[in-house]
């Protein structure tokens, strides 16, 4: 099966790069002041968590091999961490907004985090080499330090980076200090083995169920996991909802069963579409070309 990468596109911008110290951290600024959008391609080469800021306007963040979108709404900010020696992200960023993008490579997160019990909850899910997407809302401390970057005058170049170094201190600590506070009802993060089994019965049950899968209600009540439990463990642990999931496993069966010389009547009935032109629709929006013109690329 070939993996749908993210790639590079000509049109595709660079952010402007705030703080660069690929030792410790950099800090990347997308802005668009257009009344269209934009598209960002960013290339990151070492195993790193990112923090991402939406100041204004919207963004959708594209990972692991555009299996994973995240929509960062103003005001909001998202940690995000797959385990990958390298990875690349695709921000499309709507018009008029502001976004920042902190990147930390794990050793340093590693070094920063490893003696304060207060992030114990987000330091043990990086050490486990779990996947990590959590959205909240921008504090008002977090938001006036990354004002503070942004209206800070570069009169002296040095001096700039020595003030920005230490405001991104204070931005990890604003930002991460938040989770010391959460109880393990309301956190996101998995920290049972009887609950990460749980949650891979339902992938599979999913999977064997495809063409026509059970709700989140059913599926609570066959593996004894309540809704809300299942929505964030499977988000934990897969790194997208339940049915997001779902969804892209069967374009990627499709995918398969196209290039067994299944046609698009039979893939569509195995997948559990009730018509053809329901698949259709599907395969193009996920894949940008019809089942058709994939079978004849392919061969």
């Amino acid at each position: 099966m070939k993996e749908n990468l993210l790639i590079r596109e000509n049109n595709d911008k660079s952010p402007l790069v705030i703080f660069d110290n690929t030792k410790d951290f950099t800090l990347w600024y997308y802005k668009n002041n257009n009344d269209t959008q934009l598209r960002y391609f960013q290339e990151l080469k070492e195993d790193s968590i990112q923090i991402f800021f939406s100041l204004e306007g919207t963004s959708d963040l594209i990972f692991h091999s555009n299996h994973c979108r995240v929509n960062i709404k103003e005001r909001e900010s998202s940690v995000v961490y797959f385990k990958k020696e390298s990875t690349n992200i695709v921000v499309e960023q709507g018009s008029k907004s502001h976004l920042l993008c902190l990147w930390i490579p794990i050793k340093q997160f590693h070094d920063l985090l490893s003696s304060n019990d207060g992030y114990g909850l987000i330091f043990e899910n990086v050490k486990l080499g779990k996947p990590i997407i959590d959205t909240k809302r921008i504090s008002a401390n977090t938001a006036n330090i990354l004002q503070q970057i942004l209206t800070k005058e570069a009169t002296n170049k040095t001096l700039y980076s020595l003030f920005v170094k230490g405001k991104i201190y204070e931005l990890i600590s604003s930002f991460l200090g938040s989770f010391s506070s959460e109880n393990q009802e309301s956190c996101p993060f998995i920290n049972d083995e009887d609950t990460i089994s749980q949650i891979k019965k339902i992938k599979d049950i999913i999977i064997e169920n495809m063409a026509n899968p059970p709700s989140l209600d059913e599926l609570s009540k066959m593996v004894g996991l309540n809704v809300k439990k299942i929505k964030l463990g499977f988000k934990e642990l897969y790194g997208m909802p339940v049915f997001t999931f779902l969804l892209n496993y069967k374009m990627d069966f499709a995918q398969k069963l196209l290039l067994e010389n299944n046609n698009v009547s039979e893939v569509s009935s195995k997948l559990g579409y009730s018509t053809s032109s329901h698949f259709i629709a599907a395969f193009k929006k996920k894949f940008g070309i019809t089942p058709k013109q994939y079978t004849k690329q392919e061969n």
